[in-house]
């Protein structure tokens, strides 16, 4: 385990209300309906041209234009990955978790470490948690790390610590029966950890909307925990969610 004395003071992450949680899920699910109704018809022109097309020149740049077309949907998909949306939008198990963070990790050079890389998967988990939502703050958590990853890679920044880029999960049983969830790595850093705690800005990957901890902030709260983020000299960050006594149980397999 990544000793917490190695990083700076944890900084708490701001949990968004739950009201604010369950209108913002019912709000972007109705927003990214109307816009792929929206997008039907010049998807699908720029389709039935291309099939009437017999010019290499032409077509190539129709496909162009159809990727351009999509991209307001691809933005809105990965804002609402950050909320609890449908089966269809990310993981909700452990084993399809498992496999979309290796999959990831696998494409971007990174290693898994901790009890992400065991078999099976851990089996704890908070009491007052549903599956989904266990696994919602562990994909969040993850997928941060591997897109702070994916942004050094761009930038062809080696790890300072001279180590390979890693994620690494570390499951800890509390006193009196409470369970703490470490996630650290050695990818590009946080420039402000106060302004991505409060939802101000996001660490790195794409997008502005910055829900991501502030949603799994507000999963955790609603299970009596918290969680915190901090640096992880000499580069990358930790995340750290605990749930106090009395809120542990064991998955069934």
């Amino acid at each position: 385990m990544l000793p917490l004395a190695s990083a700076a003071q944890p900084v708490p992450v701001r949990p968004l209300p739950w009201p604010v949680v369950e209108l913002l899920v019912g709000t972007l699910r109705k927003l990214a309906h109307d816009l792929t109704n929206s997008m039907v018809a010049g998807v699908s022109m720029v389709d039935l041209t291309l099939l009437k097309c017999s010019e290499p020149a032409v077509a190539d740049s129709l496909n162009r234009l159809r990727s351009q077309l999509l991209r307001p949907r691809a933005t809105l998909a990965r804002a609402t990955a950050s909320l609890l949306m449908t089966a269809a939008d990310r993981p909700v198990t452990i084993d399809t978790l498992a496999e979309a963070i290796g999959a990831m990790a696998e494409a971007g050079g990174v290693q898994l470490l901790g009890a992400i890389a065991a078999t099976p998967w851990p089996t704890e988990r908070p009491k007052q948690l549903e599956e989904a939502h266990w696994v919602h703050i562990l994909h969040v958590l993850l997928q941060n790390a591997l897109e702070a990853h994916a942004a050094a890679a761009i930038q062809s920044e080696p790890p300072l610590d001279g180590k390979l880029p890693y994620v690494r999960v570390d499951l800890t049983a509390l006193p009196g029966g409470g369970l703490r969830l470490l996630v650290a790595d050695n990818g590009e850093g946080c420039a402000d950890l106060r302004a991505a705690a409060t939802g101000g800005m996001r660490r790195s990957g794409n997008g502005h909307l910055g829900l991501g901890l502030a949603v799994a902030a507000a999963i955790a709260q609603k299970a009596g925990g918290s969680l915190s983020i901090a640096h992880n000299p000499p580069r990358g960050a930790l995340a750290l969610a605990e749930f106090p006594a009395h809120l542990v149980s064991v998955r069934s397999s």
